[in-house]
């Protein structure tokens, strides 16, 4: 089933653009928008969601941690553990994300996504402690592909993990940080492919088409 084009394609390409340009100020962030977005859109076909629920979801992707630019570029790349005051600073991202796109809205509502892509399914996320099915599913989904990315991106201290890896670690993770069924279908999803967006054009993100079972 192919993952459909946000109506607003060509401001989506622009902005896309824009935040790709972004992560590349780093080479442990370089692509990291693009495989979100097509990871995230994957896991949102997988499950039928409507084309009006991808784009909302899509354009989160873009707004997600824009907040994360407020923040000093010292704790931001810390390689060192962040203290329990910093930990709170960067958490605080998503509030700052929020009042971006308020002031810069996208031409879809994202707030009940970007407001929530930290949460866990076991309420143990933030910035609200939402459990279970209070956690809105398309931020879940996004926060299951932002950890997915995470996880296979190289950081100071190790190497990203392989796939095989990775489908382990997010299992482990059903009922836990993730909703079980987006762990169902991203099971049905060839992983390494989704990854490989990292080292394509931006706009070939929101162009990805992937067959499910």
């Amino acid at each position: 089933m192919p993952t459909p084009e946000p109506q607003n394609s060509h401001l989506f390409d622009a902005a896309l653009a824009i935040v790709s340009a972004i992560d590349e100020r780093s080479t442990y962030t370089a692509g990291r928008t693009k495989a979100v977005v097509a990871i995230a859109s994957a896991i949102a076909t997988a499950l039928e969601e409507s084309p009006a629920e991808i784009e909302r979801l899509q354009w989160a992707c873009l707004y997600a941690d824009l907040g994360m630019l407020a923040l000093p570029d010292a704790l931001v790349w810390k390689p060192e553990q962040l203290t329990p005051q910093e930990q709170q600073q960067v958490r605080s991202h998503v509030n700052l994300s929020l009042q971006m796109l308020a002031n810069n809205p996208a031409p879809v509502p994202t707030a009940d996504i970007v407001g929530a892509h930290h949460e866990r399914y076991d309420g143990g996320g933030y910035p609200r402690g939402l459990r279970g099915y209070e956690v809105p599913r398309l931020a879940n989904m996004l926060c299951l592909a932002d950890s997915l990315v995470g996880m296979a991106s190289d950081r100071p201290h190790r190497r990203g993990f392989e796939a095989g890896m990775i489908a382990q670690i997010i299992e482990g993770e059903r009922g836990k940080q993730f909703y079980p069924e987006l762990v169902d279908a991203l099971a049905t999803l060839d992983i390494a492919s989704l990854l490989s967006m990292r080292r394509r054009p931006a706009t070939e993100a929101r162009l990805l088409r992937v067959e499910v079972a």
